[in-house]
């Protein structure tokens, strides 16, 4: 007797650090629980929240588990087992739980809300709707429901649809989703910074400790060509966090654009311990090295970056550009084929497709394929970068002497013709129209070596 009475003292300080905020304390006191009484679902259902709050989702899902086989009709425990199987990316197993809790309780519109959310992370965008409006049926409105079927939205290319969900989401419920981060979010996508900056703000009015916020504007801000503001804001993230690699990796690029080298290593560094899997801390170690001249360092660790996916536009940009620097072509062409072939319908085709950043990687690409010797493939993407910029003097250097060394001068000369109209004072354009008059160049143009201009880095692009 004197052992459950031990128990449920256990239990009730677990309960008085959980709502104390003392997670930690509240995890050991629970488990004491356990050790001496391992037949309570409500304590494993205890130890699964306390678990969720300090972000042991792997962990919770067992807990939860543990509380169903002795309550197996627990509908609420379900709920949260869902949850956190959604968040470890175990949707179908979710979706099976989900599918049991509404046979228990047809009233409960949590069970289609979250639905909506496991049929969007499967790609599933047909049953996620269907699951939308079945729980319509149940509740006229829920913060969450929009907030899901937003993010659906918006993976199917329907982001003013997505907009408005989000927006609604953070009418209803402002604290139950992040509906303004997302939408600062999508707006900084579609380059409406000051749009983004504003649903920021929102953000960090109600919640000012909001790291996730503080982040996204910070980085918000050096797009924004703001880099004093961007470190304040990013200071900030680290006196809460202090292990936010992100925050340190920003710093550091903020530093490195500056040209204070030394600062910039020792934060992307910190960023590496911290966490050696996040996307673009090679690429800045790499970039660099390379300014200091260690070339064959700056390839390994290109080489390192090559491991990661789901890098941004302007890290693969940056990436690459390096790449072409390094004398590394293949690594060049690798990285933009994922870019410019990656979403299913071309990039053109998808709402956030910036024409610069296209016109970016086309050019590129094109220098790789020209340093790769293949100048048919070069021209293409010369004649692909004109689509999207069609100014741009370099692209029409380039693609002119691209076009000399296939032997196509007629149309080489057209080209440089336009380029002239553009800038008729450029000394390289007539030192370049000169060398296309001689009936000879057609035979000894690839002997004499003209060589292409490389383009500006996207960092200098971005800033200017």
């Amino acid at each position: 007797m004197h052992d459950w009475t031990d128990a449920e003292h256990h239990a009730e300080k677990a309960q008085q650090h959980f709502h104390d905020g003392n997670l930690n304390r509240a995890l050991t006191e629970i488990k004491r629980a356990l050790s001496i009484n391992p037949h309570q679902s409500e304590w494993h259902v205890g130890m699964g929240l306390t678990l969720d709050a300090l972000k042991r989702f792997d962990e919770a899902i067992i807990s939860y588990e543990r509380a169903l086989e002795l309550d197996a009709d627990d509908v609420t425990t379900m709920l949260h087992l869902a949850a956190d199987l959604i968040r470890e990316g175990r949707c179908q197993q979710a979706i099976t739980t989900l599918d049991h809790a509404a046979t228990i309780d047809p009233e409960c519109e949590t069970t289609y809300c979250f639905r909506v959310a496991a049929y969007t992370r499967l790609g599933d965008h047909e049953k996620a709707d269907l699951m939308f409006y079945m729980a319509r049926q149940l509740t006229e409105e829920c913060s969450l429901c929009y907030d899901h079927i937003a993010h659906s939205l918006e993976q199917r290319g329907q982001v003013e649809k997505a907009i408005w969900c989000w927006k609604r989401s953070g009418v209803l419920d402002p604290d139950e989703t992040d509906a303004w981060i997302q939408l600062a979010i999508v707006y900084a996508r579609l380059g409406r910074y000051e749009r983004a900056r504003h649903y920021y703000n929102k953000q960090l009015r109600s919640n000012p400790d909001d790291v996730d916020a503080l982040l996204g504007l910070g980085k918000l801000l050096i797009e924004m060509d703001r880099p004093g503001e961007a470190v304040k804001k990013l200071k900030l993230v680290l006196e809460l966090e202090p292990t936010c690699a992100d925050a340190h990796l920003a710093i550091g690029e903020i530093a490195l654009d500056a040209g204070h080298r030394a600062v910039a290593e020792q934060s992307v560094e910190h960023a590496r311990r911290l966490d050696e899997e996040l996307p673009g801390v090679y690429l800045r170690l790499a970039q660099i090295a390379y300014l200091r001249g260690r070339s064959g360092e700056a390839i390994k660790l290109v080489e390192r970056e090559l491991d990661f996916i789901d890098h941004a536009p302007d890290q693969i940009l940056e990436m690459s550009h390096l790449s072409l620097s390094l004398d590394k072509p293949r690594y060049a062409v690798m990285l933009l084929n994922n870019m410019i072939e990656g979403p299913e319908d071309g990039p053109e085709h998808s709402p956030y497709a910036d024409p610069m950043d296209l016109a970016a990687a086309y050019e590129y690409r094109a220098h790789a394929w020209f340093m790769l010797g293949k100048y048919h493939e070069s021209v293409d993407d010369f004649r692909r970068v004109l689509k999207y910029d069609p100014d741009n003097l370099l692209a029409m250097f380039n693609l002119t002497i691209g076009l000399g060394y296939l032997g196509r001068l007629r149309r080489a000369r057209c080209i440089l013709r336009r380029a002239l109209n553009i800038a008729p004072h450029s000394a390289k354009l007539r030192r370049l129209q000169r060398s296309l008059r001689p009936r000879i160049f057609c035979t000894s143009f690839r002997r004499k070596g003209y060589q292409m201009i490389m383009p500006a880095s996207p960092l200098i692009r971005r800033r200017r």
